[in-house]
């Protein structure tokens, strides 16, 4: 398979010879000069974001041509600066990465951790939430905050939404058969892109009931800028999971400049308070404004509130006092792979 650059008549080949100026010299080796690293992260950074626009095909293709290029007994010669700055998270590592990501996802090489939800009040664990970890045999843990937006680049994302669901009734249904409770719900996230499947109810329908977990074991988290993308196709899409028996919140909210006029028809249960505002509650005092005007907003349209992020004593008692019922950080537990979330947080049926 020729790479994509160089098939003639295809405009974005065409496209990335003159984005990346690449000087050929007929019979020899050519050398790319470029004039800073900065500018030469630019131009991959610009050639990397064209190719994960086109097709499938062409990934590969790209694969197969950024080896040729970093390769020193081919006809392209780079520099050890360049080499040096296409490193992990450079071009050629995100590539790698979003193929051994697909791979680790066909073979079922990924993991779900799970992090407690309490109750503010008493302390008690009233749900979790399950959360995808990577263990790359390589690169060891790899944090979600790198691969999730390749995920999302490469339209891996609704594959991997599909797993961690999977997943996650597969472990309750391992619990429920050890004779173990689980207190309250367990809370998936379901990405944007996820949103944009016509088939997503049925999907979870079909997951949930091969596993045999019924609805009013889980809950679905969906963003508040996923949301937003096609607010009416979410509206429909939530109203039907909802009266299935799943219960929903609106995740991140306070990121996604919604508009109120909407919120109030988003059939949700609950909001829960970005960690960005959480944080700094008790240092800045417009973060404290922020989720005391979050808090008091979901009161008065029926919501019950969830806060992210809490990593001290300090937080929780201010969001105890300002009205927040759940909360989920640090504080209370990081997340933790099934058996030591259950040695904790789970007992006897």
């Amino acid at each position: 398979m020729r790479p994509l650059s160089k098939r003639p008549g295809n405009p974005l080949g065409a496209r990335l010879r003159q984005r990346l100026g690449l000087a050929r010299r007929a019979g020899s080796a050519a050398r790319i000069e470029l004039a800073t690293l900065r500018d030469a992260h630019e131009r991959l950074q610009a050639r990397f974001d064209l190719l994960l626009e086109s097709t499938s095909d062409g990934l590969w293709d790209v694969e197969l041509g950024e080896r040729k290029l970093m390769d020193p007994a081919n006809e392209f010669i780079w520099s050890e600066q360049v080499r040096r700055m296409v490193g992990y998270g450079g071009l050629l590592e995100r590539i790698e990465l979003a193929k051994d990501l697909s791979s680790a996802l066909a073979a079922g090489a990924l993991e779900l951790h799970f992090q407690p939800r309490v109750d503010l009040a008493s302390g008690r664990a009233i749900g979790a939430e399950a959360l995808l970890r990577w263990r790359d045999p390589q690169r060891g843990w790899v944090s979600p905050g790198v691969f999730i937006p390749i995920a999302e680049s490469r339209g891996m994302i609704c594959a991997l939404g599909r797993w961690v669901l999977g997943e996650a009734c597969r472990q309750m249904r391992a619990w429920v058969d050890a004779g173990l409770r689980f207190p309250g719900r367990l809370w998936i996230n379901l990405a944007a892109q996820q949103l944009e499947e016509a088939d997503l109810v049925a999907s979870i329908r079909g997951i949930t009931g091969a596993a045999g977990i019924a609805p009013g074991c889980l809950a679905l988290e969906l963003t508040e800028s996923g949301l937003m993308a096609d607010v009416e196709g979410s509206i429909r899409t939530m109203a039907t999971l909802r009266e299935d028996g799943f219960a929903i919140a609106i995740d991140d909210f306070g990121t996604g400049y919604s508009s109120l006029a909407y919120l109030k028809r988003l059939p949700a249960d609950k909001l829960k308070i970005d960690m960005s505002f959480v944080r700094d509650m008790l240092t800045d005092r417009h973060d404290y404004t922020i989720v005391t005007t979050i808090i008091g907003m979901a009161r008065n349209l029926g919501l019950e509130v969830i806060a992210e992020g809490v990593e001290e004593g300090a937080q929780a008692q201010a969001l105890r006092s300002l009205g927040c019922g759940e909360a989920q950080g640090y504080y209370f537990g990081k997340p933790v792979p099934a058996e030591v979330f259950a040695e904790k947080w789970l007992s006897a049926a």
